[in-house]
């Protein structure tokens, strides 16, 4: 994993890039890590195998998490709170950039099924 994130020092590519595998060998958290890089006007859509998080970094970007519309807005990770999806397995997920935007993409191996939620920046301390 360290080998992999210290060849992305320039930041990481368009699209969806793979950190590490939730249920790979060498991962004792049992957490998948990604990062997911949209341009303005992108759309990213996918039903997660696992329990799936995508949390804003930066940019700003709407969409749906089942039935559940969200819209989140993030210019600095540093000054301000995260925005968050959350969502079950097998739940439809529509990721639409409204600008240039980056998100962290967490998944665990919980296949328990439990309704999509979203957490915006005043449920979220700095």
């Amino acid at each position: 994993m360290s080998a992999h994130i210290s060849s992305h020092r320039d930041g990481f590519g368009a699209g969806f890039t793979v950190i590490t595998l939730a249920d790979a060998p060498d991962n004792p958290s049992a957490i998948g890590l990604a990062v997911l890089r949209l341009a303005a006007g992108e759309t990213f859509a996918m039903s997660p195998r696992a329990e799936t998080a995508w949390l804003l970094m930066n940019g700003a970007i709407a969409g749906k998490a089942g039935e559940l519309e969200f819209e989140f807005e993030r210019s600095s990770l540093f000054d301000e709170s995260a925005s968050c999806v959350h969502v079950a397995a097998g739940t439809h997920v529509r990721i639409e950039a409204q600008r240039e935007s980056e998100l962290t993409v967490y998944e665990c191996a919980n296949r328990r099924a439990f309704a999509p939620r979203v957490f915006k920046p005043g449920q979220v301390a700095n």
